[in-house]
Formats: structure tokens, C-alpha cells, sequence
């Protein structure tokens, strides 16, 4: 079945709100095996509603609109949808009652009479979260036949509305099913992630393999399409070997685990402990550790030696080593890590150096250290972007081969 998703509403064209409702709802259709192949958004006039409409009807199965549901002058999408199927109106007693208990006056009572008026054959979707119910509405247009679905825009009423009401409904159109998996790759580039994978990702259809870049770091995403969820699991896992063959060291975490929450499982299952000393990042390794529930049971200590004098004083790198090779080298990256091993006996010791600019001629130059097991790491890089997005990709390297490097370790024990 095609869907499609319109969205009602001048304030989201104005970037008053941000739209998370067609996220929402793409999700569930992929997972329910539907095809969203347009979405848009359409302020609060009637002729350019309508126009959407039309366009909608024609291309799709079931279109789906949130928003402009209530009685006021700009909530127009109910208005508009029963003006464009034309096939007259029906009072929903259940909404009415509602209403009515809602106002004492009759003026309130009539001027809010749009909500608990309905087009002709439409199965009441009721809203238990507030008053304006949302609507299944079949249309026949030039010989097509499909559904108009109206749903209210603020998601605290939408997500119940879909999950009790219109979900049952939807689940007897489904022909089949639709899985995906989050792969995430650490340290790589999504260009770079593209051209090891060029083949499978150029030769699949499903299920297919998608690379793509979050504020975290680089992603794959395997989705796979079939009749049964057993099958469509089983797509899944034979990409994915494709996938691990030639990805594997780089794996860090998949499914819904976050980066964080896979470092913090691994120190945790080992009875192991996490210190960072942060130049370049400020504090961003260990904010993005404990952004991961047990990471108190993991974080030993976290220093910010953004100067050279701390560096020298919380981490005692030598004052000659910073003269002779800079704050920003692998030197001393690598006497941050001695110095922090030290002072907090961690198994796990993260150091980040580097230039976050926005000015000069090494901006982007970034060191990352990583201690374990007695082995001292240095990795080098050269970080394009602003200053703050230096700074993040620099944060994600660190709990990139943080990860890498215990997987890597507790593999070879």
C-alpha cells in the first residue's frame, strides 16, 4: 500500500515547531510494510489543502494528515477534507457529548460543532487525550478507490490516537513487513563506509544497505521487506555477515544501543574503569559517557586541561614537553595519558588534544589517546567544519576507538 503524509499547519512552514509527526509516521509505515514515497507540508489555507489533496488521492492508497483539527479559523483541515470528498456529513455523538461537556453556553457549543462533525462514512478515531477526534474516511475519486486518515497534530494526541485507535485498522491492510537494523561504524566517513561497501550497496534491493552520518558518526542502515517478520529477520542477518566481513573491526555498536551505552557495558561487564583528560573536547567525552544509564558504576574522574598549565599541573606533562612539541602533538597526547593513568589508576584512560579554531593555519588538527592494558595509543586526524564540529567529530573519535580498542582487547583475552 502507498501512503502518504501531509502535514497541516503555518507554524511548522514557519519553523515555529519542528515536524516530528512525519517521522513518526514513516516509521510505522516501513515497519508496517507500507511505501511512503512523498510527504509535504501545507499552511493553514483551504485552496492549497485541497490542491495537495487532489495531487495526494491520486498517486496514493491512504493519506494521512495531522493537524488543524480544532474549531478555530486556521484549523481548516476537516473543513477542507469534507468540502473535497463532497460526500455530506454525520455528527459523532460520542465527540458531541464531549463538547457539550466541555462549553455550558450553546453559542460555545455551535461554534465548536466542526469537531464532532465528521464526513458521511467516516469511522471515528476518539481522542482520549483531548477533544478532536480524528477520522478513517473512505474516497472514490475518478475511479479510485482509498482512505483519507485526519489525525490531531500535537504528538501527546496523535501517538495514542495511532497506537489504540488506528493502529487495529491498519494492521488488516498490511501484506508484509519491513525490518531494519542500525549498524554503526565508528571512526570511518560515511564516504568512506560507501566505497567498502560500494557493491552491496549498488547491487541491493532487499534487503538493501544504506550508509549514512548522525551527529554521532557514520551509520548503515539493512532493510528488508517480507511476508513473514521471521523472514524479513533472516534477510537481516545474512546482510549483516556481509556487512561484518568487511567492516568488522570498525562495528561499535548496533540496533538501539547508543555508543555510550555499548562503551558502558563493556567496562561494566569486565569490572573496569573509565578516566578522560579533555582538551579540545571541554568535557564532551565524559558528558557523552554519562549521557549512558550506568555509567556511575564506569566513570572514575574527568579533567578539563584545556591550558597548557593544567595540562602540567592535573596531568604533570612536562613544561619542556610542551615547549619543544606543542600542546597539540603526540607527545604530549601520549604524557596526558601516562600522567591520567597515574592519577586515576583506570584501565580505560581517554586523552584529546588538538586545534578547534576557528582561525589559524592547523585548524582541525586533533590528537586522540587511548590507554589500555598498559598500551598507549596515539591516533591522528585532520577535522574539517566549524569550531563546535571539530570539536564534536573529535569527541566521537575518542569513544570510537575507546570501544574499538576494548572490543579488540577483550576478544584476544
Amino acid at each position: 500500500m502507498i501512503v502518504e503524509c501531509i502535514s497541516v499547519g503555518t507554524e511548522i512552514l514557519l519553523g515555529d515547531i519542528l515536524n516530528t509527526n512525519v517521522q513518526y509516521l514513516s516509521r510505522l509505515c516501513a515497519t508496517l510494510g507500507f511505501d511512503v514515497f512523498h510527504t509535504s507540508v501545507v499552511g493553514d489555507n483551504d485552496a492549497r489543502l485541497k490542491a495537495e489533496l487532489a495531487l495526494a488521492t491520486s498517486r496514493a492508497d491512504l493519506v494521512i494528515l495531522t493537524g488543524g483539527l480544532g474549531s478555530t479559523n486556521d484549523d481548516i483541515t476537516k473543513r477542507v477534507v469534507i468540502d473535497f470528498l463532497g460526500q455530506g456529513t454525520e455528527v459523532s455523538a460520542y465527540n458531541k457529548e464531549t463538547i457539550d461537556g466541555w462549553f455550558d453556553t450553546e453559542k460555545a457549543r455551535h461554534d465548536n460543532e466542526i469537531v464532532y462533525t465528521f464526513p458521511k462514512g467516516a469511522k471515528v478515531l476518539e481522542n482520549h487525550v483531548g477533544t478532536a477526534s480524528g477520522a478513517w474516511v473512505p474516497f472514490s475519486i475518478d475511479g479510485k478507490e482509498g482512505h483519507i486518515v485526519i489525525l490531531p497534530g500535537p504528538p501527546k494526541e496523535m501517538i495514542p490516537m495511532v497506537e489504540n485507535a488506528l493502529m487495529p485498522i491498519l494492521l488488516e491492510k498490511t501484506e508484509g513487513i519491513t525490518k531494519s537494523l542500525e549498524v554503526r561504524i565508528g571512526v570511518l566517513g560515511e564516504y568512506q563506509v560507501n566505497d567498502i561497501l560500494k557493491e552491496e550497496i549498488a547491487n541491493g534491493t532487499n534487503p538493501t544497505i544504506a550508509p549514512y552520518v548522525k551527529d554521532d558518526g557514520a551509520m548503515i542502515r539493512i532493510t528488508a521487506k517480507a511476508a513473514y517478520e521471521r523472514t524479513a529477520d533472516r534477510m537481516i542477518l545474512d546482510a549483516m555477515q556481509v556487512v561484518d566481513a568487511k567492516l568488522h573491526p570498525y562495528i561499535v555498536a548496533m540496533g538501539h544501543e547508543s555508543r555510550s551505552e555499548v562503551l558502558v557495558r563493556l567496562l561494566a561487564d569486565h569490572n573496569e574503569k573509565v578516566s578522560t583528560a579533555e582538551s579540545i573536547t571541554g568535557g564532551l567525552v565524559a558528558s557523552t559517557i554519562i549521557d549512558a544509564a550506568g555509567a556511575s558504576a564506569v566513570l572514575e574522574q574527568s579533567f578539563v586541561v584545556y591550558s597548557d598549565r593544567a595540562k602540567h599541573k592535573v596531568l604533570t606533562v612536562s613544561k619542556d614537553r610542551i615547549r619543544e612539541h606543542t600542546a597539540v602533538s603526540e607527545a604530549v597526547c601520549r604524557s596526558m595519558l601516562k600522567g591520567l593513568y597515574n592519577r586515576t589508576g583506570s584501565e580505560l584512560c581517554l586523552a584529546t588534544t588538538g586545534y578547534a579554531g576557528p582561525t589559524g593555519e592547523d585548524v582541525g588538527h586533533v590528537f586522540i589517546g587511548v590507554m589500555y592494558d598498559g598500551e598507549r595509543m596515539v591516533y591522528e586526524h585532520h577535522l574539517h567544519g566549524s569550531r563546535n564540529a571539530i570539536r564534536n567529530r573529535a569527541k566521537n573519535l575518542a569513544i570510537d576507538y575507546a570501544i574499538m580498542t576494548l572490543k579488540r582487547q577483550h576478544d584476544m583475552k
